[in-house]
């Protein structure tokens, strides 16, 4: 029965059965006697041969073998490879097999091969072999000189020439660098745009893609195929899609809240006619947009990209350096100094359905986001998901409620307004803006008159939990009423910019805030039209006294204790030193404060309530 097997094997047809003579005795010369096949041969010829010559047909072999496909002109398939998805590249043509030579074929035609047989052609997974990688092939060679461009969709479509050749030059292809993992999903023949994705439903099962049979379908079904896609389902249906792939699953009974697939009931192969379904984006993203994916905490994951298909994709480490690292966990909200980075095995590998987004990314260090740097918006030929990049970030340097303003040309004065909660930066959304801008104006040492406030989309850092409700007249952020809660409208287009006018002061002007009263408080002073702070080492009540008489009081002997500023309004000057003489501080010593910024030293004082002639 092993020869009856190969027999049928080569004519790629099922074996039914083998019997001595059962069509008949042949006539003339029997040239081969004696058949020893141990079943795995593709051929005849590969099994052992007796040969003779005999012309006693009484022991001629019959062999009945069912009814075979019906192959297509044109038809194709990959032959002798350890998986289904690489081999010698056969195709049907007038009626029998036969192989291509591997000459102009190239990648262009190893594209077209795989896009006829049903794989992912968006990644460039595809490669070719030459001199019959996967063993020669018998027969016909149908093939020779073949030309594709790359867009064709069956390789019969490709320029190509017929004539006589040898074996030995056998074309092969491998449709996959990356062996897809069991149960991943795509949509093949997919169309993309900003809002939907759409296609036939394949999976791959047991070493091989195949389609789903539509019995049973239900909403729950396609909701976790486009789950475990990253999209939102909304139709089981869409347009018919032709495929020669077989139904490797059928019956499938999601409940709705499956992840994947793979994790509903299903049962193995079946009939019916294939899957096609179409997907929302999740949350449709805008090209350069960034997050982290499969990390333990929020500042540490996979790093992904939304390409110019708004699709999300990793992103390849070729190249990769600390300042790269460093301007993605800006990009984040967290610490300034350099992150850690890592390959992909440290946060789960990524299924590749999603694209690689971007390689070879080339940054300084001082971008705000990756959005800033330059990096090759797609990787071919030397990136795989086993390249993609992965982060850590170290917390960002501030205290929760600092508050400061990223601008986009070095304005101090205005831009993305940024708050500090649990050792990360992130902006707020918009909610009565017009007396926060106030308050945030006042709080960063600007005018207490009418900031400008508006919106626009930038995303990158999350949006922070928080809901404020401002008056105007309020210090600082924080003393407004407020929620840990982001509003129920908010969106990525909707977070709060200002833009402060400078303070109508002059410097070395010196006020009192935060006091009980107008004659007592936390000691601000002012430089290039903006208040800060006084940091209080050394301070006496020699330097109490200018302060008051500069303001048109006396000082008291009496130490007063203020409530600091927050990190988000500079600190000036520091070690100030007067002789009591003076008439402002301006006329004492001190030394400009360059990188101090810790306000638990602002310095306090109380002055009498009479004022004094100046």
């Amino acid at each position: 029965m092993s020869e009856a097997q190969v027999v049928c094997k080569q004519l790629e047809l099922p074996l039914e059965g083998s019997v001595p003579s059962p069509y008949g005795q042949g006539s003339g010369v029997i040239r081969i006697t004696s058949v020893n096949c141990s079943g795995s041969e593709n051929n005849v010829t590969q099994c052992s041969l007796s040969m003779g010559s005999s012309s006693n047909h009484q022991n001629d072999v019959g062999v009945k073998c069912g009814k075979g496909a019906d192959y297509k002109h044109g038809d194709i398939r990959l032959v002798g490879g350890s998986y289904s998805w690489e081999g010698r590249v056969e195709i049907y043509l007038e009626g029998e097999w036969g192989t291509i030579t591997q000459y102009y074929a190239g990648k262009d035609g190893a594209h077209v091969v795989c896009r006829q047989l049903g794989y992912d052609t968006h990644y460039g997974f595809d490669k070719d072999y030459y001199h019959a990688h996967f063993g020669e092939g018998v027969g016909t060679i149908h093939l020779n000189f073949l030309e594709c461009s790359g867009t064709e969709y069956r390789l019969v479509d490709c320029y190509s020439v017929s004539s006589l050749w040898y074996h030995t030059q056998d074309w092969s292809v491998g449709c996959l660098n990356d062996v897809p993992e069991e149960g991943e999903v795509k949509l093949f023949y997919s169309s993309y745009n900003n809002y939907f994705s759409s296609g036939l439903l394949q999976v791959w099962l047991n070493g091989r893609w195949g389609v789903v049979s539509d019995t049973v379908w239900t909403i729950e079904n396609t909701n976790a195929v486009c789950r475990q896609l990253g999209r939102n389902g909304i139709t089981s249906t869409d347009s018919d899609y032709s495929t020669d792939l077989p139904v490797v699953m059928s019956n499938v009974m999601c409940v709705g809240t499956e992840s994947r697939l793979i994790d509903c009931p299903y049962a193995t192969g079946g009939s019916g006619s294939p899957v096609s379904l179409r997907c929302t984006f999740l949350a449709p993203c805008a090209h350069g947009d960034v997050r982290l994916t499969g990390g333990q905490s929020e500042n540490e994951g996979r790093l992904e990209i939304c390409n110019s298909l708004s699709v999300w994709g990793t992103v390849c480490n070729k190249h990769w350096t600390q300042a790269v690292s460093k301007v993605a966990c800006h990009s984040f909200g967290y610490g300034y100094e350099e992150g850690s980075y890592h390959t992909y095995s440290t946060f789960n590998r990524i299924p590749a359905t999603l694209p690689i987004a971007a390689d070879y990314v080339r940054c300084s260090g001082s971008e705000n986001s990756l959005k800033e740097c330059t990096y090759f918006s797609h990787s071919f030929s030397e990136c795989s998901h086993n390249d993609d990049i992965g982060i850590i970030c170290p917390p960002a340097n501030c205290e929760d409620r600092d508050v400061r303003l990223r601008g986009t040309a070095g304005s101090e004065k205005g831009g993305l307004v940024l708050v500090c909660i649990n050792k990360r930066w992130g902006p707020i959304c918009q909610n009565n803006n017009e007396a926060i801008t106030k308050t945030l104006c006042r709080q960063l040492g600007y005018t207490n008159r009418d900031g400008e406030y508006y919106w626009k989309g930038e995303r990158g850092m999350p949006v922070q939990n928080l809901t404020l409700h401002c008056r105007g007249d309020e210090s600082r952020l924080f003393d407004c009423t407020y929620s840990r809660s982001a509003p129920s409208h908010c969106t990525y287009y909707e977070l709060t910019y200002i833009s402060c006018e400078p303070a109508s002061c002059t410097d070395g002007q010196v006020r009192l805030v935060d006091g009980a009263t107008d004659v007592e408080g936390r000691v601000e002073i002012c430089f290039n039209r903006r208040w800060g702070t006084i940091s209080g080492d050394g301070w006496t009540l020699i330097e109490s006294t200018v302060v008051c008489n500069d303001l048109g009081y006396e000082a008291t002997g009496n130490d007063y204790s203020v409530r600091p500023a927050t990190n988000s309004m500079p600190v000036f000057i520091k070690t100030v030193r007067c002789s009591g003489r003076q008439l402002s501080l301006l006329e004492c010593g001190f030394r400009i404060n360059l990188t101090h910024s810790v306000h638990l030293e602002d310095v306090g004082v109380k002055c009498k309530k009479c004022k004094i002639a100046k």
